[in-house]
């Protein structure tokens, strides 16, 4: 069965209720763990399933990457719930199906910017707090969007092309090496500029892939 990769894993309980995750969304020490298991090939490290990502940004400068879906449209709101502990809620418009909720749990409150991008577009948003309620012993902050935020991703780009530049590499040759090769420099790459992974650590290293190809085509 050449070129067949594990699309999604099937959970099934013991009252015979299922509950599917996609394969993509795992990580990838669990994607090898289940290959042995199954006698399955294992993915290549670069199967990215996401093909769009959140880029988020805190006020003391720490950046996070979390993929989403393709289809993913607009963020809807933000706000934080504050009860023993604080969590934020990011939600995220899918169509014809219920919107995606993001959990934020690194300092919720002090989160400064969302951006939403793929390789074709790129929607910039800026949170600031707006208002807070309170109910019994629960407190919600909730925060005004600001869609014509400035744009923070062009201070990754940079920091990707200070990274380049001090290693006499242009984005066409890192992309050109083998999977091992472009993992390994991927890894040392998003250490440089501090570039965390949300959940998933593929969601970090696809994030740099996109950047690096988008660099590769304004190379000469």
């Amino acid at each position: 069965m050449p070129n067949q990769k594990p699309q999604r894993l099937i959970i099934e309980y013991g009252d015979g209720s299922t509950k599917e995750v996609e394969f993509g969304r795992l990580s990838r020490a669990a994607q090898i763990e289940l290959s042995k298991l199954g006698g399955f090939p294992i993915p290549s490290p670069l199967i990215f399933i996401p093909q769009k990502y959140l880029l988020l940004k805190w006020k003391d400068g720490w950046y996070e990457v979390t993929g989403i879906e393709e289809d993913s449209g607009e963020l809807l709101r933000y706000y934080v719930i504050q009860r023993n502990e604080e969590a934020g809620r990011l939600v995220i418009e899918r169509p014809g199906t219920y919107p995606r909720l993001i959990i934020i749990s690194r300092r919720p409150k002090e989160l400064e910017q969302v951006i939403a991008i793929n390789d074709k577009s790129m929607k910039v948003c800026a949170l600031a707090q707006e208002g807070i309620a309170v109910e019994g012993g629960k407190t919600e902050y909730h925060y005004k969007l600001d869609k014509n935020g400035e744009n923070s991703i062009e201070e990754i780009i940079d920091l990707l092309k200070m990274v380049l530049k001090k290693d006499s590499l242009k984005a066409k040759e890192l992309l050109a090496r083998s999977d091992a090769q472009r993992v390994k420099e991927y890894e040392r790459i998003r250490k440089e500029i501090s570039l965390k992974a949300s959940e998933r650590e593929q969601d970090v290293l696809g994030f740099l892939q996109m950047l690096l190809q988008r660099l590769a085509r304004e190379e000469r």
